[in-house]
């Protein structure tokens, strides 16, 4: 009498998939739960960070009401703003917009950081009140009244091209 036939053991074969390790065979229902649970939960981590949102900074040019170099001044703590001084107004704005769409830049994704009083920075006022405050390694995003800060690392070496460009004038 014969034997029934019985398919080959192979032996259990881990993959490493974003720090969850995926059985492949023999997958208990605890470890497959556990399993998707996890890898839901790393998704969900990363969209939230900004991980698949928008990388890069672009400024549209018929949306800009000015375009000024300024200083910052004093920080207004109950106003959250800061005071500044226009060291430039842009008139030629259709090009220095592209001139700075075009800047090099990387994306942080830890903490954004914080501009200082002295700091010489882009302001970009658009037509519907909100406004935009560019620097190296901070920006400032005012939004409806809110301020949203950037996560944008711009080359240091271009942005500084570009404004000695225009005050140099």
């Amino acid at each position: 009498m014969s034997k029934p036939y019985r398919p080959p053991v192979f032996p259990e074969v881990v993959l490493p998939f974003c720090g969850v390790y995926i059985f492949t065979r023999r997958m208990d229902m605890k470890r497959l739960l556990f399993s998707s649970l996890t890898f839901v939960i790393l998704i969900l981590l990363c969209c939230s960070c900004g991980f698949l949102g928008p990388q890069k900074y672009n400024c549209d040019a018929d949306a800009v009401e000015s375009i000024q170099i300024v200083s910052l001044d004093d920080y207004v703590e109950g106003e959250y703003r800061y005071d500044y001084t226009v060291l430039v107004q842009i008139d030629e704005v259709d090009e220095f917009v592209a001139r700075l769409n075009n800047l090099k830049h990387s994306v942080n994704w830890g903490e954004p950081s914080q501009m200082n009083e002295g700091y010489v920075v882009i302001r970009i006022e658009y037509k519907n009140g909100d406004f935009d405050l560019l620097y190296p390694f901070a920006q400032c995003f005012n939004r409806d009244g809110t301020n949203q800060y950037g996560f944008f690392f711009f080359d240091e070496g271009q942005f500084n091209n570009l404004i000695s460009d225009y005050t140099n004038e």
